[in-house]
């Protein structure tokens, strides 16, 4: 059996499989696909000289989301301030999980989904201990 990989750039990639007695098959594409939707186009052959093809697609999103955190700036009296940030990358709806952590070490963790502009904003539930915080985003 013949497989022909062809990536969303239209590198193709050809490789070759035997089937196990049930017909099935696996392979490793040897080099990286770009992102994008590839295509695997398969052909065999029987002994006869019959032929078949079939050709499926799937998609490779090996790029990683940014995210960033504004947290309000300089000194505030709102110990349970409002986060905001921003998220490329992601589909409206996602959950952002942010773990905020005061000065007496104390954490919270909270979440905010996405707008369709990948916007989130989220206040923090619990008062903070007066100082500096911290906000991590993942």
């Amino acid at each position: 059996m013949t497989l022909v990989v062809t990536d969303a750039q239209g590198a193709s990639q050809t490789v070759t499989a035997q089937t196990d007695a049930n017909g099935d098959y696996q392979v490793e594409v040897p080099g990286a696909l770009a992102d994008g939707v590839y295509t695997v186009d398969a052909s065999v052959s029987d002994a006869a000289g019959n032929s078949s093809t079939a050709q499926d697609k799937g998609e490779i999103d090996a790029t990683a989301p940014v995210i960033t955190v504004d947290a309000p700036d300089g000194v505030s009296t709102d110990n349970t301030p409002l986060i905001k940030g921003h998220v490329e990358g992601v589909p409206a709806g996602s959950t952002v999980t942010l773990v905020v952590t005061d000065a007496q070490g104390a954490s919270q963790t909270v979440t905010a989904q996405t707008d369709a502009n990948g916007d989130y904003q989220v206040e923090v539930p619990g008062a903070l201990a007066d100082g500096v915080y911290t906000v991590d985003a993942a």
